[in-house]
């Protein structure tokens, strides 16, 4: 027997005793003979969430009933944190039955005010680890310190309202967040009902990606709360890169969605893909600040913004932006602050199949709105958007925020390979938050 085909054995036979020895872990504090030292069943329930993450190991899941959970032990990067990290083959799973049942609540929860500077779940260094169904009433984030690590960890079916402050920095509001870690995933999640932390700068957001690459954030419905946070789904830091936003819906925002690297200027939120988006009532639908570059923008709808792209700095290059669809640009679909003249190229390398529902005569605008072109002079100056169209796209009912496109609407097979103009591609797409999916974790590129 080759050495090879032992290694093999022995790492079959590791995963058939891990699935073996997989069980289910049982929370329940509503339970009247719930204690910590129960052995877990159905029968005889922990009595603390912080127990049966201690005990769970690669395969388990522990099963949450309905009640209100919090980490006695959290810190600002911390809880709820396992003992033990999962594998590919056999995550640990986290999950509340019946879905939004259970409730997690930061330790140190004002319940007046609703606000917390500690999140109500924060997974701290752990791999491959599933949290599922939950409603969080403050932050729940997935967190590493070491730049480049993947961390596996999927956040997905949950209700998180009016986020957390992260320490005494009021800054950094978020209500979902990634920090300094890759190769996760968001999904299936809305968050909403955001609290003030008494500062609505960029570095706030319902939904943010903080330092971190290579994540998958799909299927969410994040609300901004008009401003309460900037932006509906955020990035900030720096070090950011390959990180692919779809299917979400981004709600009364300053900005739908922001980038934004290092304001140093030495670190960079780059190659990040946009497609199959929502973007309502919000002043922009992207923002794109310190260093966004090489950015692929295509298929989404934003109905009801100022702009389809405000850009402050010119550090921000080579950003592509096909197939989508803007209603109601009052000011214009591109505007680029510090330009001070009409060369859009170097910024804009790419615009085209483009569909645009609106009265305004600027169609771009430079100098902080001091010059603008029509479509026809971006046209000619550019040589961009030949294919891009005006109109009214006949949505199926945009008052009620139905977005797909009638049958006779000018927007369908009209996109740069013939498909559908707007977040609604195909017209099969799901988009926004659905209930009751449970779909396994991806794998997700490792860097």
């Amino acid at each position: 027997m080759t050495h090879a085909f032992k290694s093999i054995l022995i790492c079959v036979s590791l995963l058939l005793s891990c699935a073996a020895g997989a069980r289910d872990i049982y929370v329940d504090n509503q339970n009247a003979s719930a204690n910590d030292s129960n052995a877990g069943t159905a029968a005889a329930p922990l009595r603390t969430l912080t127990a049966g993450v201690a005990l769970a190991n690669a395969g388990d899941v522990v099963i949450v009933k309905a009640g209100r959970y919090s980490d006695p032990n959290s810190t600002w990067y911390s809880a709820f944190t396992p003992a033990r990290s999962g594998t590919q083959a056999a995550p640990i799973t986290i999950r509340s039955e019946p879905r939004l049942a259970a409730v997690l609540v930061p330790r140190d929860f004002q319940t007046g005010s609703r606000q917390s500077t500690m999140p109500a779940l924060s997974i701290y260094q752990k791999q491959y680890i599933v949290i599922d169904g939950f409603k969080a009433e403050g932050m729940m984030k997935i967190h590493h310190d070491v730049m480049g690590t993947a961390q596996h960890v999927t956040i997905q079916n949950c209700e998180i309202q009016y986020g957390s402050q992260q320490g005494d920095d009021p800054s950094l509001n978020w209500g979902l967040a990634i920090h300094v870690s890759n190769n996760n995933v968001l999904r299936n999640n809305r968050i909403y009902n955001m609290r003030s932390s008494g500062n609505n700068s960029e570095n706030t957001g319902a939904v943010m990606n903080f330092a971190s690459a290579y994540n998958l954030i799909e299927n969410n419905d994040a609300d901004a709360g008009n401003g309460i946070v900037y932006s509906a789904f955020g990035q900030k830091a720096g070090n950011i890169h390959d990180n692919v936003w779809r299917k979400n819906i981004a709600r009364n925002a300053v900005a739908g969605f922001e980038g934004k690297g290092g304001t140093g200027g030495d670190s960079f939120c780059d190659n990040e893909t946009f497609y199959n988006n929502i973007i309502i009532n919000s002043e922009r639908a992207f923002s794109l600040n310190h260093n966004s570059r090489h950015w692929k923008v295509y298929n989404n709808t934003a109905y009801n913004v100022d702009y389809f792209l405000n850009q402050w700095q010119l550090n921000s290059v080579d950003n592509q932006f096909w197939n989508n669809l803007v209603v109601s640009a009052s000011n214009s679909v591109y505007q680029i602050e510090d330009l001070t003249t009409s060369n859009f190229g170097p910024y804009i390398s790419y615009s085209n199949y483009n569909f645009l529902m609106s009265s305004a005569s600027q169609f771009a605008r430079w100098s902080y709105g001091g010059s603008s072109l029509s479509l026809a002079q971006w046209r000619t100056t550019t040589g961009m958007d030949a294919n891009t169209l005006t109109g009214d796209a006949l949505f199926v009912n945009a008052a009620g925020n139905n977005f797909k496109l009638q049958s006779g609407s000018p927007a369908i097979g009209k996109g740069r390979n013939a498909e559908n103009i707007g977040a609604y591609a195909t017209g099969n797409e799901t988009i926004g938050v659905s209930l009751g999916v449970r779909p396994n974790p991806p794998v997700v590129a490792v860097n």
